[in-house]
């Protein structure tokens, strides 16, 4: 067991939907004589939980973390309300929070399963660990783009590889410093 790499999964979600059943696929997908996982993910409400207590991967639950940042389509559509204001505070104090817990399981690659954590790759990257963007969302249209392009820059700067479910998020994300691929992550 100790020859295999570890892989830190980040998850922001308890409920099922979207993101879970692509969380899964993940989890099914990582071969696991080369890999072993662990998952970070919020405990309530605990139906991912329940459901990825059957695969095979380590789960941690978590209270209050990770904390999106919640600029996409669907997501706060002003940068410059009350509600987006207090989105980045919560993103502030959870950093600490988040540092803890890559301290404590120890990964090799860290991977969050939405562009929306993009912000945990800054403080992996500086632990000198490998990471990896699955990017689920489609980028809202905001009056200027400010948030759009901190989430691009982001996504360039601090990971290692990205990979899209769709071309033309892909396309939007122009000028990315990180391996894009569709397959072939790890």
């Amino acid at each position: 067991m100790d020859a295999l790499k570890r892989i830190l999964l980040i998850h922001h979600c308890g409920v099922i939907g979207g993101a879970g059943v692509s969380l899964l696929h993940i989890v099914r997908a990582i071969d696991k004589t080369k890999y072993k996982i662990t998952v970070l993910c919020p405990d309530y409400p605990n139906e991912m939980i329940k459901l990825l207590q059957n695969e095979q991967c380590q789960v941690v639950g978590t209270k209050t973390s990770p904390k999106i940042f919640a600029h996409y389509n669907g997501g706060i559509p002003s940068a410059f309300s009350l509600k987006s204001i207090r989105n980045e505070f919560e993103i502030l104090k959870d950093k600490k929070q988040i540092e803890q817990y890559i301290k404590a399981i120890g990964p090799d690659i860290v991977a969050v399963n939405s562009m929306t954590l993009f912000w945990i790759g800054k403080i992996a990257k500086k632990m000198n660990k490998r990471t990896v963007c699955f990017h689920r969302e489609t980028y809202q249209k905001g009056l200027f783009g400010v948030r759009t392009n901190i989430i691009k820059h982001g996504l360039s700067k601090w990971f290692y590889k990205g990979a899209f479910i769709s071309w033309n998020d892909f396309n939007e994300t122009e000028n990315n410093k990180a391996k894009i691929c569709f397959e072939g992550l790890m």
